[in-house]
């Protein structure tokens, strides 16, 4: 290792610790003389050794160093939610229940010393009320505002001290509610833990759409400074505001939101993301690598066949406890990131992916991804939507979904 760069020996000191740990040998003072490493590092190193090791012992150790040398790290969450389902297969369920709480409070904390806890109420609260049309476009409108500045925050890219929770980190969320309501020795606490995941998942789409909606002003913003009739409207708001000027940000506060999430469950049967919501988060994920973790988009999640797994998990435990309505939500994200997640990816895609130091060919893992619109993943949140709008007494809804599905099973096995 030493005529090798000390920024290129990671892969290296990898293969020699899993050597070293097959062989029996002492790994932990092979990982304590990589030079230059990182707790990050380190702890990366020793999940690795966790995954590979063939003791449950040694799996277990491996898995708490990596968590005491990320213990000053945001990513800590990551390998919190990685123990506790290594926890839930050995059948240590309390122990799993416990990481999955630390995971939660870890990234929820983020939120509230933003001032953003509003994003999850307003969320929460709205599934048992029905405010009316001004009272929805109000508070659509100062969700917006508080969030809107998101972007801004978005440029504190070092991820083991995020500014702003991004997309991942709020399905990881989702995925630690899902796991505890799997763990849930109630029925009550099943159905409440299940509710609360279904409150990140929208999350999910609400920060996307946020960063869109930022983008998308800003723009606009731009077009007005530019041109003599909008500098006129500038200055006649600067002079309400009794500012000598309005900067972008105040006025993009300022402004409704493009895109909007429904606000009640019910609005959710009748939501349909825009197609130009889907474009601005394809064009993020391919040539923004700053704001890709802020894009509702299945080549921006590191495992969308985890998260698959796991939402569909979710409509299921909800369907079992007769919330049928909220599965909605949850069927309109997975969709968009199952469908986004399996169109082929493009040189410049390429380049952000070793930018950001992820593996290229770990985002093409749907089956067929090259194939755009033949998946099975895809047919499958399509039958799953089926049955839940037949559920929901929506059978033109259903039918519409079985059809699309079995077109799908048709031209997949064309191909």
């Amino acid at each position: 290792c030493e005529i090798i760069p000390a920024d290129s020996q990671g892969p290296i000191w990898s293969i020699k610790v899993l050597c070293l740990s097959r062989l029996g040998k002492n790994v932990a003072a092979a990982v304590a003389k990589m030079k230059n490493s990182t707790g990050a590092a380190q702890a990366k190193m020793w999940a690795m050794l966790a995954r590979n090791s063939a003791s449950e012992k040694a799996q277990l150790e491996s898995y708490m160093k990596a968590l005491n040398c990320a213990k000053k790290s945001f990513e800590r969450t990551e390998y919190l939610v990685e123990v506790a389902e290594w926890m839930q297969r050995k059948g240590h369920f309390s122990s799993s229940a416990t990481f999955l709480l630390e995971c939660i409070d870890a990234i929820l904390d983020v939120e509230q010393n933003n001032a953003d806890s509003s994003l999850t109420n307003g969320s929460a609260q709205s599934e048992n009320t029905a405010p009316s049309d001004s009272q929805q476009k109000s508070g659509v409108k100062s969700l917006f505002r508080q969030t809107a500045m998101v972007v801004i925050a978005a440029g504190n890219t070092d991820a083991s001290n995020p500014a702003r929770l991004d997309v991942g980190h709020f399905e990881l969320a989702a995925r630690c509610f899902t796991m505890l309501s799997l763990l849930a020795g109630t029925p009550q606490s099943r159905s409440h833990f299940a509710s609360l995941a279904r409150v990140q998942v929208v999350a999910m789409l609400q920060r996307a759409m946020d960063v869109v909606n930022y983008n998308v002003l800003s723009a606009k913003y731009r077009e007005l400074t530019g041109s003599k009739a909008g500098q006129q409207e500038l200055s006649q708001l600067a002079k309400q505001l009794h500012q000598a000027d309005v900067p972008v940000e105040q006025w993009v506060r300022l402004q409704d939101p493009p895109f909007k999430v429904p606000v009640t469950l019910a609005d959710w049967t009748h939501f349909k993301i825009d197609d130009a919501l889907i474009e601005h988060w394809a064009k993020l994920s391919d040539e923004n690598p700053v704001l890709r973790p802020f894009a509702l988009h299945g080549h921006c999640i590191k495992r969308v066949d985890v998260v698959s797994h796991y939402m569909h998990a979710l409509i299921n435990i909800l369907i079992s406890c007769g919330k049928e309505l909220e599965c909605v939500p949850v069927l309109v994200v997975l969709e968009a990131l199952v469908r986004s997640a399996q169109t082929p990816l493009t040189p410049s895609l390429y380049k952000t992916a070793a930018a950001s130091g992820m593996a290229s060919d770990d985002l093409v893992i749907l089956p067929e991804s090259s194939v755009p619109g033949v998946s099975l993943p895809l047919q499958m949140v399509l039958l799953q939507a089926a049955k839940v709008h037949s559920l929901l007494g929506n059978s033109d809804g259903a039918i519409a979904y079985r059809v699309q599905a079995g077109r799908l099973g048709l031209r997949r096995h064309q191909h």
